[in-house]
């Protein structure tokens, strides 16, 4: 039986473990298209990033400024970056049969928008509250003095980190329910928050111990690689997150979130 099949096998929410090996078995199953999209990742990039460079120290082309040409490539990078970006959720999530890069991409192609703007509204919500909390603490200054300035300072940057931890949470299966529920905008943010209320401790346990265990592995590769091959070591380290880890990573928010929409049913999963 094919992994992507324990997408919806059970309704329990999977351990820590269970996710990290789930992710891994799943990944090794979609390993052609993942490594293809994220190759097409990083070539897109370098040569958006390159156009952009040329484009900043050339002549204007076609009565075109180079500073046009330069907002042009960048507005051209940031779409295609969130279009192959879906894909690659979509190389996880699709069934096995669909899963070619060709497809992936065309199926991927009108959600590139949507996710994007829920990808927006979520950084701006977080840094919202962020904001919001430093105001407070700055008026807090003002209207005490500056005798309670560092109590202040401490105290506003302890809860500007709870509340961010708590809205990133709250939030974290956004992108997800874009790429698989089609939900747009403030309607993806609403099921995500509807999925993981009275939830929040379970999820932001799986979701904290996985970053947790990712970073910490990546520190170790990073350690490792710089000792035995020198300044080449970053480079190799890097490939190694971005090709190993962040597939495994994407993979097990994937049953997380599928476990998660089983257990609590909402609109999008009657």
């Amino acid at each position: 039986m094919p992994v992507s099949d324990d997408l919806h096998a059970s309704a329990e929410m999977p351990k820590i473990s269970d996710l990290i090996r789930l992710g891994a078995a799943l990944y090794e199953e979609r390993l052609k298209p993942v490594l293809v999209l994220l190759l097409i990742q990083i070539a897109a990039g370098v040569s958006f990033g390159a156009a952009i460079v040329v484009s900043a120290l050339s002549t204007p082309v076609l009565g075109v400024s180079g500073m046009a040409l330069v907002v042009l490539g960048v507005l051209a990078l940031i779409y295609a970056t969130f279009w192959l970006e879906v894909a690659f959720l979509r190389a996880f999530s699709d069934r096995e049969e669909f899963v070619t890069v060709r497809g992936l991409l065309a199926r991927s192609r009108p959600q590139a928008f949507p996710f994007m703007w829920v990808s927006f509204l979520v950084s701006l919500a977080v840094l919202g509250v962020i904001v919001l909390i430093v105001a407070l603490g700055f008026g807090g200054v003002l209207l005490f003095g500056k005798s309670i300035a560092t109590a202040e300072t401490v105290l506003g940057v302890f809860v500007a980190l709870i509340a961010t931890v708590f809205l990133m949470t709250r939030l974290v299966f956004a992108n997800w329910i874009v790429v698989l529920d089609r939900a747009r905008g403030f309607a993806a943010l609403g099921e995500s928050m509807r999925l993981t209320r009275g939830l929040f401790w379970p999820v932001f346990r799986r979701v904290f111990g996985l970053s947790l265990i990712m970073g910490g592995l990546t520190f170790v590769l990073q350690a490792f690689s710089v000792l035995l091959l020198g300044r080449y070591g970053s480079i190799v380290a890097q490939l190694m997150s971005i090709f190993v880890l962040t597939p495994i990573y994407t993979a097990a928010t994937l049953f997380l979130y599928r476990s998660v929409a089983i257990e609590v049913p909402s609109a999008a999963h009657p």
